[in-house]
């Protein structure tokens, strides 16, 4: 009896390390469009923008790369962060156009909608606690230390959303410098000659 409980065992065993080989990570998919990232203006059909039919899955260079390579970080845009800066979608990087997407006063709320197109159950973005890093979102996205976007209503704490597109309205605290961008995720530049 104790010969088949161990060959039950080995068998679940086997089961599990060939079942695990076959996992892999994911990460959600989608695009900032309003406010449009540097990455997806090609969706408005704005004149001199770049076709990256990949805006919606800016990697860091890839799990690989950033893990192993880079500690986890991001470039603030989505790129790799161990490529020289600027680094291809950051301001006056390869893919930066110097077009305007939109200009804000200080204080003044922004429509922020983000378009998920594969959500792999869910997103989670949200206000820092720590000032250097994002709720939920890992050590590689921050909002800017977490100091020149807030998440309105004010106070509200960090949420999980489950939904294929969404939309934030945010806004700048008063005395704040204007971020260049509101995520690493979104790559998201309030203003993109900023």
């Amino acid at each position: 009896m104790a010969i088949t409980s161990y060959g039950f065992i080995a068998r679940v065993i086997f089961i599990v390390v060939l079942s695990s080989s076959f996992l892999s990570f994911v990460s959600a998919h989608g695009y900032v469009i309003q406010p449009a990232s540097r990455a997806s203006l090609w969706r408005l059909e704005i004149p001199g923008s770049i076709v990256d039919m990949d805006d919606n899955q800016l990697y860091c260079g890839g799990f690989q790369r950033q893990w192993n390579f880079n500690d986890g970080k991001c470039g603030i845009c989505g790129d790799d962060y161990s490529l020289p800066q600027p680094r291809p979608y950051e301001n006056m990087g390869a893919r930066s156009r110097g077009i305007v997407v939109g200009t804000y006063e200080e204080g003044t709320v922004l429509p922020v909608t983000v378009t998920i197109t594969a959500s792999h159950k869910g997103n989670s973005l949200g206000v820092c606690d720590d000032g250097k890093r994002a709720v939920g979102c890992g050590p590689q996205e921050t909002f800017r230390t977490c100091s020149d976007v807030a998440i309105l209503p004010k106070g509200q704490i960090h949420k999980r959303l489950h939904v294929p597109g969404f939309g934030w309205k945010l806004a700048k605290p008063t005395g704040k410098i204007s971020p260049r961008a509101l995520s690493p995720v979104t790559k998201n530049p309030i203003h993109e000659s900023a």
